[in-house]
């Protein structure tokens, strides 16, 4: 299975990222928005194990209290193929604390970490984006609100591939709450 630990926003705020997402897309030659489903922020990428109880116990063990996490403006990361446009997120204490955590956590019960990249805390909107010409993508992203979202549990994610394209399946949910 492939594997991510991931902190999921409420529907509704996912939602409106899509929307956010389609008014970008507008402003493209070609590109893959996601969806709304599939609208997360990754925590830590496990790839291909069957350490599914580790990963587990170490989310358990990484838990702490409830906070809350606020967006910041768009921004994106470019690719050969065309850019990744994300929505920002704060690198606020606690939620920097709670990634320490699991990934400690991760180690200590043997489950493989793809940790080479740095953290960046994001919400992915869309990839392999190439823009038309002209399109102002400054002034699109400074007309998306932020907002503030209420991190309450984390989720154990599979990434699966079918004919539509990339889903992720919850597998298991650990509440904040220590």
């Amino acid at each position: 299975m492939r594997l991510f630990v991931a902190l999921v926003p409420p529907e509704e705020l996912r939602r409106n990222l899509e929307r956010q997402g389609r008014g970008l897309r507008a402003l493209c030659q070609r590109g893959r928005m996601v969806p709304w489903e599939n609208i997360h922020l990754t925590l830590a990428f496990l790839g291909e194990t069957d350490r599914r109880a580790g990963a587990e116990r170490a989310m358990e063990r990484a838990t702490g209290a409830p906070f809350s996490l606020p967006t910041t403006r768009p921004g994106r990361f470019s690719g050969k193929k065309g850019d990744l446009w994300w929505m920002g997120v704060e690198e606020r204490p606690p939620l920097l604390a709670l990634r320490r955590r699991l990934v400690r956590a991760l180690v200590e019960e043997e489950v493989w970490l793809d940790d080479a990249k740095s953290f960046r805390p994001h919400l992915t909107l869309g990839r392999d984006l190439r823009p038309l010409p002209g399109a102002d993508l400054t002034a699109w992203a400074a007309a998306c609100p932020t907002c503030t979202w209420r991190v309450e549990e984390l989720i154990l994610m599979e990434s699966c591939r079918d004919e539509g394209g990339l889903r992720y399946i919850p597998l298991s949910h650990r509440p904040m709450g220590k």
